[in-house]
C-alpha cells in the first residue's frame, strides 16, 4: 500500500472510531462539554470532518453533510440542485490542454490530465444523478420536508426554474462533449470518446426524458395550484360574507341559460331495480325462483270458444293503400326485361339509352352501371365490350358497351 492509501485508510478509521459524534453533528452542532469528548472533536477538526461553527461549537462538514444526505434520501426545503456549468468547462479546458499537450509530444502530463479529465466527466453524471434523485424525491413526496401550502406553492415555483436551468445545461453538455468525441475521432485517442460516449452522450436521452418528467409534474401542480388558491380565495371570501350576515336568509340571483349547472339542484332518476338473471349468487336465484313462482299462469286458448266475427273487421278499401310510385331509370328496366323477354338478338345498353328512355336523370356512365347489375341479377347474360388496355398493368376492366341476351 503506498502513502496515499495509508492516509485514506488512516481518514476512514478516524471517522469510524468517532461514528457517533459524526452522527450527532449531523443533526446538529456538538460541543467538547468533557475531555474524551473533546479529543473526539479534536481528531474530527484535523480530518476536516467537523467545522468550527462558533465558539466550541462545532457542525458537519457540508460535503460530507451532502454525502450522507444522498444516502438517506433527504433533502433540506429549498436545496438547490448541483451545477455542471462550471464542470463542463473545466473538462473542455482539460480536452483542450491533451490536445496542445499531444501536439507537443509531452506524454507524460497528457496522461495526468486524461485522469483528470475522466474524474470531470464522471463528477457531471454524478451530478445529474444526484440532481434526479432529488428532483423525483421531492416530486414523490409531494415536498414532505415543508408543512404549509403556501411553502409548497413556493418549492414548486423554485424547483420548475432549477429544471428550466439543468435543462440548458443538458444542451450544453451535448454540445461540447459531442464536439470533444469528434475531435478525439480525428485526434485518435478512441479511449477519450468511448469514455464520453459511455459516461455522458449516450446516457443524455433518458437524462432528459426523466428532466421532463418532472417537469412535467411540476407545472400541473403549479397550474391545479394556482385553481386550488383562487377557489380558497373564493371560498374566504363567501365565509366572511356569512360569518358578518348571520340572520342574512340569502340572495336572489338572475337565473339564465348560460348559468351554470352547478346552481341547480339535480333530481334524481327514479330507477326500478331488476333482478339480474345471470347472476349465480344463491340468494339472487332464490328471489329469481320466486318471482317465478308469483306469475300467473298463461290463460290456454280453447277452439271451441266462440268468436265475435262483428268484432273481426277486414279492411277492402284498396284505395287507402299506399303504392311505391318507381323512379324513372327503374321503370326502364322493367321495360328493358319485357323486351329482352322477346326472341331475338342482345340488345346494346348505350344504343337503347340512346334511342330514348326513361333513364335519363342518369348519365351514361351510371346507366351503364346499375343496368348491368340488375339485368345480371335477372339472370340475363352480361357482355362487356372491353376497351384495348393503354398498359398489360391494368387493375379495372375498362369497357364502353354492354351487351344483354337471354340465357
Amino acid at each position: 500500500m503506498n502513502e496515499g492509501s495509508k492516509q485514506v485508510a488512516e481518514l476512514f478509521r478516524t471517522l469510524a472510531r468517532h461514528c457517533e459524534l459524526l452522527a450527532e453533528a449531523f443533526n446538529g452542532s456538538v460541543d467538547g462539554d468533557d475531555r474524551k469528548r473533546a479529543n473526539a472533536i479534536d481528531a474530527l477538526v484535523t480530518v476536516k470532518a467537523l467545522k468550527p461553527y462558533e465558539d466550541g461549537v462545532y457542525e458537519l462538514n457540508p460535503r460530507l453533510r451532502e454525502f450522507v444526505a444522498d444516502h438517506l434520501v433527504t433533502y433540506q426545503a429549498y436545496q438547490r440542485l448541483t451545477r455542471v456549468s462550471a464542470t463542463i468547462k473545466q473538462a473542455r479546458l482539460q480536452w483542450r490542454e491533451i490536445r496542445d499537450l499531444r501536439v507537443t509530444g509531452d506524454y507524460a502530463d497528457v496522461e495526468k490530465l486524461e485522469r483528470a479529465f475522466n474524474d470531470s466527466v464522471s463528477d457531471i453524471a454524478y451530478a445529474v444523478e444526484r440532481n434526479l434523485e432529488l428532483l423525483h424525491s421531492l416530486v414523490n413526496t409531494q415536498y414532505g420536508n415543508v408543512n404549509n401550502f403556501a411553502s409548497k406553492l413556493r418549492q414548486n415555483v423554485f424547483y420548475s426554474n432549477e429544471v428550466a436551468s439543468l435543462l440548458r445545461e443538458m444542451e450544453q453538455v451535448e454540445q461540447v462533449f459531442t464536439q470533444v468525441a469528434d475531435e478525439a475521432l480525428h485526434e485518435g485517442t478512441l479511449n477519450v470518446r468511448q469514455l464520453v460516449n459511455r459516461r455522458l452522450l449516450v446516457r443524455l436521452l433518458d437524462w432528459t426524458q426523466r428532466i421532463k418528467s418532472a417537469q412535467e409534474v411540476i407545472t400541473r401542480r403549479l397550474f391545479l395550484s394556482r385553481q386550488l388558491e383562487d377557489r380558497l380565495r373564493q371560498l374566504a371570501t363567501t365565509s366572511l360574507w356569512l360569518r358578518q350576515n348571520k340572520t342574512a336568509s340569502g340572495f336572489e340571483i338572475d337565473v339564465k341559460d348560460t348559468a351554470p349547472a352547478v346552481l341547480f339542484k339535480s333530481e334524481a332518476i327514479a330507477v326500478k331495480r331488476q333482478i339480474d338473471v345471470l347472476d349465480s349468487d344463491s340468494l339472487m336465484q332464490d328471489a329469481l325462483r320466486d318471482a317465478v313462482a308469483r306469475i300467473p299462469p298463461r290463460e290456454v286458448f280453447s277452439l271451441t270458444e266462440e268468436v265475435d266475427l262483428e268484432r273481426i273487421t277486414a279492411r277492402t278499401d284498396v284505395d287507402d293503400q299506399v303504392v311505391e310510385e318507381l323512379l324513372p331509370h327503374e321503370r326502364a328496366i322493367e321495360v328493358l326485361v319485357e323486351e329482352l323477354m322477346q326472341p331475338g338478338a342482345g340488345i346494346s345498353l348505350v344504343e337503347w339509352k340512346t334511342k330514348g328512355s326513361d333513364a335519363d336523370e342518369l348519365s351514361m356512365e351510371e346507366w351503364l352501371l346499375f343496368s348491368s347489375i340488375q339485368l345480371q341479377s335477372e339472370g340475363f347474360c352480361i357482355k362487356y365490350l372491353e376497351d384495348e388496355a393503354e398498359s398489360r398493368m391494368t387493375l379495372n376492366r375498362q369497357f364502353h358497351d354492354v351487351v344483354v341476351s337471354r340465357a
